[in-house]
């Protein structure tokens, strides 16, 4: 977007607006600074949206302005905002600022046969999305039944569509649908100027008229969501971290033989159990009835008292003596 500023002298000026706020007045710290006695500190702004940048909105932050647009003059409010378009000219003091937005018609050549007129309401190309304008032609020659064709260039032959025109008579006119299409990857994102070359060759040969349309083509982007497990892992009750897998190398290892256990001779069941009293007493050897013998064995493992009774039968005497 650019603003042409023009004096009462003609001493004229463009600047590039590039910013998604752009302040007006007298401060210095402004953009566009103008020196004036009817103008604030801080005066206009102008705010630009990417997603549509075929238009401009104005925000007035002081006094009443006076905007021109389509030869038609209104008043512009304190606090208050409009959209602007392209040739729109607003009266600052003693100062005119003129709007030039890129996305806007304008003819290239002319002819004396036929008359055209483009226009789009927002030429801006998104995905999936159809952007539509209007070509109005008509045939301001002298020849009947005049078939008029559109050429388009600047965009893949995929990335546009133009109705067919019919046969138009002198002073015939017809309106003529138009769509731009962006197909995601191509056409390449930004500013693109396109011109529809309009001709007629079998009625008016070597007669053609260009207009050029500026459109944006909206950038794509790829997104994807990746999810992560930053939450820390949970250690065992016995408070040991839990260590990473190691592959260890496998080593094989002989095994020596063990030799066999020599256990001691198991003690025989008898009649007869002695019971072994502390150090400083002798052993007492009492007799124990057989049926008994199971009984004094699980009663021994029970009590408390470091107590030992042996169990013999009455074959052992007859060996001992």
């Amino acid at each position: 977007m650019k603003v042409m500023i023009i004096d009462q002298k003609g001493w004229s000026k463009s600047i590039k607006v590039e910013k998604t706020i752009t302040r007006v007045g007298t401060a210095p710290n402004n953009d566009i600074q103008l020196h004036s006695t009817q103008i604030a500190p801080v005066h206009l702004q102008f705010i630009l949206s990417p997603d549509l940048p075929s238009s401009c909105k104005l925000v007035n932050l002081a006094g009443e302005v006076s905007i021109r647009a389509d030869h038609v003059k209104q008043q512009l409010p304190s606090f208050g905002t409009v959209d602007v378009r392209d040739g729109d000219e607003i009266e600052l003091g003693e100062f005119r600022l003129v709007i030039k937005i890129p996305l806007a018609a304008e003819y290239v050549q002319t002819t004396n046969v036929v008359e055209a007129v483009l226009s789009f309401p927002n030429a801006v190309l998104r995905p999936g999305y159809a952007t539509r304008g209007q070509l109005t032609i008509k045939n301001v020659g002298s020849q009947t039944e005049c078939q008029f064709k559109v050429a388009l260039s600047g965009l893949p032959a995929d990335c546009y569509h133009i109705d067919p025109i019919p046969l138009l008579y002198p002073d015939a006119q017809e309106d003529v649908l138009v769509q731009l299409f962006s197909r995601g990857y191509y056409p390449k994102a930004g500013y693109h100027d396109v011109f529809f070359t309009i001709t007629s060759p079998a009625s008016y040969p070597g007669e053609e008229m260009i207009i050029k349309q500026g459109v944006y083509v909206a950038p794509v982007f790829d997104q994807a969501l990746e999810i992560a497990d930053d939450m820390p892992k949970q250690s065992n009750d016995s408070g040991d971290s839990q260590q990473p897998e190691v592959d260890l190398p496998i080593v094989e290892v002989e095994l020596a033989e063990v030799p066999e256990a020599k256990y001691p001779r198991p003690i025989p069941a008898s009649k007869t159990s002695v019971k072994k009293e502390p150090p400083d007493t002798k052993a007492r050897i009492e007799e124990v009835p057989a049926q008994e013998e199971t009984k004094v064995l699980e009663q021994s493992q029970d009590k408390a008292q470091p107590e030992i009774k042996v169990m013999r039968n009455q074959f052992d005497d007859f060996w001992e003596e």
